[in-house]
């Protein structure tokens, strides 16, 4: 009885080892394979998500071969687990090899013999699938089904054997040869996981031969072998993913850190919690006789809920861990997320403003307008009471009548503030003006409230105009609290191009190595004088010219592989590339020609893709000559960034 019962215990424990596995696995696959699509050229992530590929295989093949009892369903699943039996030598190989080959070591003999083990994988795959010669049938064990050894199945483990500790020792060279203390930290961390796996899968590898040798043993002695061999396997993921995660990603180390704990928290964490509370309640009802199925439906909602509660509220803990010293700038630029104005919440507050104005004086359409991109005139920043949004209620004649002449109010010596101090407002026929000063001392005003249709207003009580008066100040303090944050905003984007391009600098001499100079310095600089001047003279002759045929960036590999991909010509290749560079510039959400944030966008798609005059793009966007040669000096920088990164992300890792 005691045997029975330790021997369907063991058999929960490796069912729940094999479960945890194959979602670990799958899940760090996906979490790789998702985070950038241009990651996939580099050699580290590819040769990744091919082990990691062939592990979720042999993992989903073990967990459908386990659960059944009977025999020649079981042998089906095995055959189908041999896609990832057989190819996780070679993956693993082509793993290690890619690591050495960061530090600068390469070798074509190596390349070769890791070529040939991809050949001899498949040659057993398909000796599995179609013969009996590695698999000669199945047997009854403990876990369920196994197989008993063919022929040739003692080949294929010393194949496999022989390849894992030749990938081990490839790993512990790389280790060796690197210079940077973070990638030694990590590969010895690997270590530390790989080899006791390594060496806990060879007794699971040898099982059909110790089915023969040790009739004798117990089954629950015995079923420990598959245990011990699945024991590791998901840290050992983990520990991978985490190495992988550092490579092609232009991020801090404390971004990407926190990024995979809190996946791992939210995906595979929760994935095997609830597997876990299914297999155990319903095992617990089958022992009590007692059907479980919506109470383990209940214990999944409940357990998903509770646990995202327990992630959400461990957050403070995971920060503490993950940014250490910076922990205070950190919070505060939390906090200064939160509060920030955006152009969302402002719309909100100014739609409210105005109904309320409107509501207690009783008129049926006001709007608010502040002075232009140009500096000429006002613009409608929000309208109540009309159909449509403000763009299209500015963009009738009479407000556009309304709006021009009543630009000279800009200044606030032309409003009228004696009229102001006894009636309350500023009228201009039926329209009644309330004009948006700044806090400060100033002598521009920040815009003004007007109120369409309020003839019958002859002036404001005191209770209105202390009702309006605190509405207007809350109005100002919103406006002028977006002005400084947009200047802020304005100069954290030219700010964040050089961030961005130092953890770039910073991403990749973490594995540093003469590969890794010369691949630095064979990226152009996008704030190079000289690539920025190659880059306008490109965008200048776009449809045609000697600059763009002969232009250096041509030479560029991000050029030259879309030519390869797209068999045109080089500079119809060069072409492509500067408009896909163009287009990352747009920003998100619907297209306004005259907001801040689509300036450059606009700049450069309608001066250089579109060909349009200087005269036309200055009409359109509702700008100065002289405003939009600054703007446009600005997007070629941008161009210049986006073509640099482009050219980065290409070339992928070191060692390609």
């Amino acid at each position: 009885m005691i045997g029975s019962t330790l021997l369907g215990a063991l058999t929960l424990i490796n069912l729940i080892l094999v479960s945890t596995n194959v979602i670990v696995a799958f899940s760090l696959w996906v979490y790789i394979l998702a985070r950038r699509a241009q990651r996939l050229q580099h050699p580290i992530v590819t040769a990744y998500l091919g082990f990691m590929f062939a592990l979720t295989t042999f993992y989903a093949g073990e967990i459908f071969h386990i659960s059944t009892e009977n025999l020649d369903v079981g042998f089906f699943w095995l055959r189908v687990q041999w896609i990832g039996t057989a190819f996780l030598p070679p993956t693993f190989l082509l793993f290690a090899d890619a690591l050495l080959r960061t530090t600068g070591s390469t070798s074509r003999r190596r390349r070769w013999l890791i070529n040939a083990a991809y050949v001899v994988s498949l040659g057993f795959l398909l000796m599995a699938v179609f013969t009996n010669w590695l698999m000669a049938g199945p047997v009854a064990v403990p876990w369920r089904v196994h197989f008993a050894p063919g022929p040739l199945y003692l080949l294929f483990a010393v194949y496999a054997i022989s390849a894992t500790a030749w990938g081990i020792v490839l790993v512990i060279r790389a280790r060796q040869q690197f210079l940077a203390p973070p990638a030694r930290r990590r590969l010895r961390r690997l270590l530390w996981v790989l080899v006791p796996c390594a060496g806990a899968a060879l007794p699971y590898l040898l099982v059909p031969y110790l089915l023969d040798i040790l009739p004798g043993v117990p089954p629950a002695a015995l079923i420990l072998v598959p245990i011990v061999a699945h024991a590791g396997v998901s840290i050992l993921g983990v520990i991978l993913t985490y190495i992988v995660a550092y490579h092609g990603v232009m991020m801090p180390d404390r971004v990407i850190k926190q990024s995979l704990i809190l996946y791992l928290l939210r995906g595979p964490f929760l994935g095997v919690v609830v597997v876990v509370l299914v297999v155990l309640t319903s095992n617990l009802g089958r022992l009590l006789g007692v059907d479980t199925a919506q109470a383990q439906l209940l214990v999944v909602v409940a357990t998903i809920v509770l646990v995202q509660i327990v992630i959400e509220q461990s957050r403070p803990l995971i920060d503490i861990w993950v940014y250490r010293d910076d922990r205070e700038e950190i919070r505060w630029f939390q906090e200064v997320y939160q509060r920030l104005l955006t152009p969302s919440d402002l719309a909100d507050l100014l739609e409210s403003t105005l109904a309320a104005v409107c509501e207690a004086l009783r008129v049926r359409i006001g709007y608010l307008a502040v002075p232009g991109t140009n500096g000429n005139g006002f613009m409608i920043l929000a309208v109540f009471g009309a159909d449509g949004p403000p763009d299209e209620f500015a963009a009738r004649p009479e407000v556009q009548e309304f709006l021009h002449r009543t630009a000279p109010l800009q200044a606030l010596d032309e409003w009228d503030l004696e009229e102001m101090e006894t009636w309350g407002f500023h009228r201009e026929n039926d329209h009644l003006m309330f004009p948006l000063q700044f806090r400060g001392e100033g002598e521009t005003v920040l815009g003004f409230l007007c109120l369409e249709g309020a003839q019958d207003v002859e002036t404001l009580s005191q209770e209105q105009k202390r009702l309006v008066g605190s509405l207007l100040d809350q109005v100002e303090v919103a406006l002028e609290s977006v002005q400084l944050q947009s200047g802020i905003v304005a100069i954290l984007r030219r700010v964040a191009s050089n961030i961005e391009w130092v953890q770039r600098w910073s991403s990749k001499l973490k594995y540093a190595s003469p590969l890794t100079i010369a691949e630095i310095e064979a990226v152009p600089a996008y704030d190079d004088d000289e690539f920025q001047s190659q880059v306008k003279d490109a965008l200048d002759h776009y449809w045609g010219g000697p600059k763009l045929a002969q232009s250096p960036l041509l030479q560029l590999r991000v050029v030259r592989n879309q030519q390869q991909l797209t068999r045109r010509t080089a500079t119809q290749a060069l072409r492509q590339v500067i408009a896909e560079a163009v287009e990352m510039l747009r920003p998100e959400g619907s297209e306004k020609s005259s907001a801040p944030e689509w300036l450059l966008y606009n700049i450069s798609k309608m001066r250089f893709l579109q060909g349009k005059r200087v005269k036309e793009i200055v009409n359109e966007l509702y700008m100065s000559e002289s405003d939009y040669y600054r703007k446009q000096r600005a997007a070629i920088e941008e161009v210049a960034r986006v073509l640099a990164m482009m050219e980065e992300e290409e070339r992928g890792s070191i060692g390609q």
